[in-house]
């Protein structure tokens, strides 16, 4: 609401126009000073991974390529992941399975 308010007049503009440019020479100043840049890119290098993903704050993704990378490189054979619904019906066929077993006795 407080946007299109902005629109009612060129000064009410001008400041919201204003304000935009200075949360971003902020969050700017702040990237600077916190060397965020090139520690993105080492990680980046690191765990094999393109910069944007590493930007876009996947920490858990990161970790589990430096782990994958870990494993490799210590010879282990990593298995392949699963992903969401198909996890889930996984589980519920192994617990079919001990249930069904557990009857068989």
């Amino acid at each position: 609401d407080s946007i299109r308010k902005s629109y009612t007049s060129s000064d009410e503009l001008k400041s919201s126009l204003m304000m935009c440019m200075r949360d971003a020479d902020q969050t700017l100043r702040l990237l600077l000073e916190l060397n965020a840049l090139p520690l993105a890119l080492q990680i980046s290098q690191i765990v094999g991974t393109v910069m944007s993903k590493t930007l876009r704050g996947g920490r858990a993704e990161r970790i589990e390529y430096l782990l994958l990378h870990s494993f490799t490189a210590l010879d282990y054979i990593v298995p392949d992941k699963q992903y969401g619904k198909r996890k889930q019906e996984h589980h519920a066929e192994e617990e079919a399975d001990q249930d069904h077993q557990g009857a068989e006795i």
